[in-house]
C-alpha cells in the first residue's frame, strides 16, 4: 500500500495537495558488462547527491543483472551510499533479461543501419513496460528514470521534481521532446494511428495521429533518459493493454522500436497536455548535450521538408549541410500525414 507521509503546506494554494511525495524513487539500469558506463553512472550519482538536496530524501534504485558484474557493483554502491548519503539500493533483475533471444531480431549488416543489439532492445522493453511489472515498483507513487550517462545538476532554484508532480497532479514529467529516426520506427506511427482508431484517444489529447501514416514515418518521442512517471497511471488496465499490444507485434525486437516513441504513443492516446510537466530548464541536465525542449508541437501537415531540396539546389556540401539535414530529420515530419499507407 502506498503512503503519503507528507507535510501539508499551509498556503491557500496548496490546501488540497500534499507538499511532497513519499514512496517515490529514482531508478537507473546498470550495464554491468561495461565498466565505463558503470563509472559514469557512479560519477553522475555523486553529482546528483552533491547538487540536489531532494535526492537524499528518496530511494535510488539501481537495477542490474546478477553474476560477477552484479557482485562487483554492490560494494561500489554501498561505498557511494556511505560517501554521499544517497539511499542507494541494488535490485537484481536478471530474470527480466534472461529470456531467450527472439528468432526475428533483425541484424542489419550495413554499418549505418546498425540499430543496437538484443540487450538494448530488452532495455527498451524494460523501461517501456517491464519495470511496471516489478512488485516493488508498483508500490511506488512516482518513479524518476535516469540513464547511466544522464548528468543532472540542480541549481539554487531547482525544485524537488516529485513535489512538483504531486502539486500539479501530473502523470508524466519530461525534459525534452525529439524525433526518432525512421529506420528504427518502421510502422510505429502507423501502429499508433491504428490503435487510436480501435481504442479511441481521449478528447483533449495533446497529439493526433496522422490518419494515413506512412510506414517509414519518423516518430515523435519523449527523451526518456529523464522521465518521471505516476506509477498508478502506468499500471492501469488501458496502459497495460497497450503494452501487451506492443509485445504482440514483436517490433521492439524485430525493428528496435524504442521505449521513447512508445511512451509518446502511450501518453498521446490517454493523457492530456495538463497531465504533463516539462522539467526542461529546471535543472542543468545533460545527455548527449543539454536537453530542454518542451514544445509538444510537430509539423504534421507540411507537404515536404525544404532543406534537402534547397541544399541540392545550392550544391551545399560539408559540415553545414550535414547539420542542416540533421536538424530537418529531427524536427520535420515529411509527408507522413499526406501519403497513403503502403504495405
Amino acid at each position: 500500500m502506498r503512503r503519503r507521509n507528507c507535510v501539508w503546506a499551509a498556503g491557500l494554494l496548496w490546501l488540497s495537495t500534499p507538499a511532497c511525495a513519499t514512496d517515490a524513487a529514482v531508478a537507473l539500469l546498470a550495464d554491468g558488462a561495461n565498466p565505463a558506463t558503470t563509472d559514469a553512472m557512479l560519477r553522475n550519482l555523486a553529482t546528483l547527491a552533491r547538487t540536489c538536496d531532494w535526492a537524499r530524501r528518496y530511494d535510488v534504485i539501481v537495477f542490474h543483472e546478477g553474476g560477477a558484474a552484479g557482485d562487483a557493483l554492490r560494494p561500489r554502491l554501498a561505498a557511494l551510499r556511505r560517501r554521499t548519503g544517497l539511499r542507494l539500493r541494488a535490485r537484481d533483475v536478471s530474470d527480466v533479461f534472461a529470456a531467450p533471444a527472439p528468432a526475428f531480431v533483425d541484424r542489419p549488416r550495413r554499418r549505418g543501419q546498425r540499430t543496437f543489439g538484443l540487450g538494448y532492445r530488452r532495455m527498451c522493453r524494460f523501461w517501456f513496460s517491464g519495470v511496471f511489472e516489478l512488485e516493488d515498483v508498483r508500490n511506488l507513487t512516482y518513479l524518476l528514470r535516469l540513464d547511466t550517462d544522464s548528468e543532472l545538476r540542480c541549481r539554487a532554484d531547482s525544485r524537488d521534481p516529485f513535489e512538483v508532480m504531486a502539486r500539479r497532479r501530473a502523470i508524466y514529467g519530461y525534459v525534452a521532446v525529439k524525433m526518432d529516426h525512421q529506420r528504427v520506427a518502421r510502422n510505429l506511427t502507423a501502429f499508433g494511428a491504428a490503435y487510436a482508431r480501435r481504442v479511441p484517444q481521449i478528447q483533449d489529447a495533446f497529439f493526433r495521429f496522422p490518419p494515413n501514416a506512412h510506414k517509414n514515418c519518423p516518430a515523435p518521442m519523449f527523451y526518456t533518459n529523464f522521465e518521471i512517471m505516476d506509477v498508478s497511471w502506468f499500471v492501469q488496465p488501458r496502459a497495460v493493454a497497450l503494452a501487451r499490444a506492443v509485445d504482440a507485434t514483436g517490433q521492439i525486437f524485430a525493428s528496435r522500436w524504442g521505449d521513447a516513441p512508445l511512451r509518446w504513443i502511450q501518453l498521446a492516446l490517454f493523457a492530456s497536455r495538463t497531465d504533463l510537466v516539462c522539467f526542461g530548464g529546471e535543472y542543468d541536465y545533460v545527455h548527449g548535450g543539454r536537453q530542454d525542449r518542451c514544445d509538444l508541437s510537430f509539423n504534421l501537415t507540411a507537404r515536404g521538408c525544404p532543406i534537402r531540396e534547397s541544399l541540392r539546389a545550392a550544391r551545399l556540401r560539408g559540415a553545414a549541410a550535414r547539420v542542416a539535414i540533421q536538424r530537418e530529420d529531427q524536427w520535420c515530419y515529411p509527408v507522413c500525414s499526406q501519403q497513403p499507407a503502403r504495405h
